[in-house]
């Protein structure tokens, strides 16, 4: 007689296999940080679907419900379009203070764009203050990952500064793009 073991158990097993019952300390991992991970993406998704209007009617208010739900997640690309729709007021109200949070939410787990777009923020003193040295700190980050229109703004910021002041951001965004690298490693460990 074939044992047949129901799909939940199956399941379960391939969830705790993929990652055991607990995490490292401090970190959390197995399953709860396995099932986190996979709710977020599926919030993301959910949000696009409504943004796009694919499968769905477009709706961008109930985008952005689903991108607040990945994003208090930590879903780094919808905190950048959480940020975004609050920067545009779509969806949201515009609220430039709530976009720079969103930003640097995702920006400090290592996504381009919201580097660019928090490091915009700093330059033109939308939602925070008007601050060159984190302006070029951020666009540099973005600028290092490829975002062309970064370099461009990031030269723009440079220029306004003294050679001391350069200096010292330069040295921070070697730092900050150190520490952020390292927090994605330990993630995907």
């Amino acid at each position: 007689m074939r044992l047949r073991l129901p799909v939940a158990a199956v399941f379960v097993a391939a969830i705790f296999s993929a990652g055991g019952a607990a995490g490292a300390a401090g970190e959390e991992g197995g399953f709860l940080g396995f099932f986190r991970k996979q709710t977020a993406q599926a919030q993301f998704r959910i949000g696009s679907m409504y943004y796009l209007g694919k499968v769905v009617q477009r709706d961008s208010r109930a985008a952005a419900d689903w991108w607040r739900r990945a994003a208090e997640s930590g879903h780094a690309e919808a905190q950048h379009n959480l940020g975004v729709m609050h920067y545009r007021g779509e969806g949201v109200p515009r609220d430039y203070a709530a976009a720079a949070k969103w930003y640097q939410l995702s920006a400090e787990q290592g996504f381009a764009s919201a580097q660019h777009n928090l490091g915009m923020l700093h330059r033109e003193g939308e939602g925070i203050p008007h601050n060159p040295h984190q302006a070029y700190v951020w666009l540099s980050l973005a600028a290092e990952q490829g975002f062309e229109k970064s370099i461009k703004f990031r030269r723009e910021v440079a220029a306004t500064m003294s050679p001391k002041d350069l200096s010292a951001a330069q040295a921070e965004a070697v730092r900050l793009r150190r520490a952020i690298q390292a927090r994605i490693d330990a993630r995907t460990k």
